[in-house]
């Protein structure tokens, strides 16, 4: 069976998965109002390390491995997700100032995964995850672009427009984009 031909009908599991759906409906239910920028100041390390738990986020294995480093510190934490929710502005200079080039990043132990599930979940109509399986998925389909040199914001736009190209293109969500896996 030829690539394309898996990928349109994992493309039909996935609109077709209702409890998917409704995961994908109360993550943004419950996680979205939580780290919506007006509310960042009250977030908890509580709070925080709940999302990093697949048991809750339904979506992401393995993000909660790093919680206690993420959450040392919830003064800077707070600070990070500001820069990375601001959207006055662009995504790849808020992901260029958490992920600075050759340099350590502004929260050791945040990685994009975290970031940008993050990202999905306060404006999930805007911003997909990037992961290493979004990574072995567009691979496996040939769509993964070639990176020599770019800052994480600059690779990230270009899996974003990929990603939004394929939700539009597929009309799925860009959570569902999230699920897809290639076999």
């Amino acid at each position: 069976m030829e690539m394309e031909e898996v990928f349109k009908q994992t493309c039909e599991r996935l609109r077709s998965d209702e409890r998917r759906l409704a995961e994908d409906q109360e993550l943004i239910a419950k996680y979205g109002p939580l780290f919506h920028p007006s509310n960042l100041n009250a977030l908890t390390r509580e709070q925080f390390k709940s999302f990093l738990s697949f048991k809750n986020n339904k979506h992401w294995h393995g993000i909660h491995r790093q919680g206690n480093l993420i959450t040392r510190d919830m003064d800077r934490l707070r600070s990070a997700l500001k820069i990375l929710l601001d959207e006055m502005e662009p995504i790849r200079e808020r992901l260029d100032r958490l992920f600075p080039r050759g340099q350590p990043g502004y929260i050791k132990g945040l990685g994009k995964a975290v970031a940008t599930a993050i990202l999905i979940t306060v404006y999930p109509d805007k911003y997909p995850t990037y992961t290493s399986r979004t990574e072995a998925a567009l691979k496996r389909l040939g769509l993964h672009p070639e990176f020599s040199g770019e800052s994480f914001g600059e690779r990230y736009i270009k899996i974003r427009e990929i990603s939004c190209d394929l939700a539009e293109r597929y009309d799925l969500s860009l959570l569902q984009i999230n699920g897809f896996s290639v076999n």
